[in-house]
């Protein structure tokens, strides 16, 4: 008869019989890393009883486990001796790599408490509708020096984007002018600060220190389409009513400096929070509203969900920044 061979693959054992590199991953998952700690601890002492005195156990309990170990495994780690143990070829690769893989997840728990504690990390700012000069500009430089570990990615949007943004988890905090409504995120009042009269310095008004509603029946606007330009709209036309004046309002499809560059050329007259006069623009003054009180707030939204260290070292650090900003020489 015509002897038949049978050949058993390790991807695909037959029933009942185990292959032996599912056999090496299950008992590998029953060893614990007490017990790879103890077997470190012995290869270290060479000798039960001064393993067993460093790890805070009994000498019997100690050379129990390392034998139930061996067994486990199929492999002698040690030789016992009179006066000690000794390392076998195979005990030897073997506690290389279990030096190797405790040395990986001590490793890993160290970088995972370098983030936990807001030491290392990324940071997501969202900036809509507001300036990175004044209050925010300082801000964020004060973090930056005092977190060099943290990744700060910081991007712009719309004022309206800022709760989806926070909501859908494209930012950790969405810094926003105005007061949004938005019950499902956190917020917090960081910064305020007086709205000024932003024109050129040739414009008509530009001899007056002080400038009264009254003064500017006539007067165009320009408010861009987006960014605090909406609510510069609303602020305005709530005052042409107050003050019984009007004003011609155009919109302008255009960044930030754009429209600084076409005030200064005496296109028009917009509105500015203090924090841009930090902003260097030839040919721009600004002018303090003398009736009107109303100033430019600043709310930072995050997700109730969200426990990161880093955005709350951000919310501390905006409240010593507020602190040090006010008292600073302007």
């Amino acid at each position: 008869m015509k002897e038949v061979t049978s050949i058993v693959s390790d991807e695909q054992p037959s029933k009942g019989r185990m292959t032996a590199r599912s056999s090496v991953a299950r008992v590998g998952r029953r060893i614990s890393l007490l017990t790879l700690t103890q077997v470190l601890a012995v290869a270290e002492h060479l000798n039960f009883r001064h393993a067993a005195e460093a790890l805070g156990m009994s000498q019997s309990s100690l050379s129990t486990r390392i034998r139930n170990l061996e067994e486990e495994i199929g492999v002698l780690v040690f030789e016992r001796r009179h006066r000690g143990v000794r390392l076998t070829e195979a005990g030897r690769a073997f506690v290389a790599e279990i030096a190797s893989g405790l040395g990986q997840i001590d490793h890993a728990v160290t970088v995972a408490k370098t983030f936990a504690e807001g030491r290392s990390g990324r940071l997501r700012i969202g900036l809509h509708g507001v300036p990175a000069t004044g209050f925010v500009g300082t801000l964020l430089g004060n973090y930056g020096r005092n977190r060099l570990g943290i990744e700060l990615v910081v991007t712009e949007g719309q004022i309206e984007d800022a709760v989806p943004a926070v909501i859908g988890d494209h930012v950790d905090i969405a810094l926003v002018v105005g007061e949004p409504r938005a019950p499902q995120c956190h917020s917090r009042l960081l910064w305020s600060e007086p709205l000024v009269l932003t024109l050129g310095q040739n414009h008509r008004l530009a001899a007056r220190d002080e400038i009264h509603w009254r003064n500017l029946d006539g007067e165009t606007f320009l408010i861009r389409h987006g960014g605090a330009g909406p609510l510069v709209r609303d602020h305005a036309v709530r005052r042409m009513g107050e003050h019984g004046i009007t004003l011609h309002f155009r919109r302008v499809d255009v960044e930030r400096d754009t429209l600084m560059q076409m005030v200064s050329r005496g296109e028009g007259v917009t509105f500015s929070g203090t924090s841009l006069k930090a902003v260097a623009s030839e040919g721009l003054i600004w002018r303090p509203i003398a009736d009107d009180d109303e100033p430019v707030r600043l709310h930072a939204l995050w997700s109730p969900q969200n426990r990161s260290k880093t955005l709350r070292d951000l919310l501390a650090m905006a409240g010593k920044t507020r602190a040090g900003y006010r008292s600073a020489p302007r």
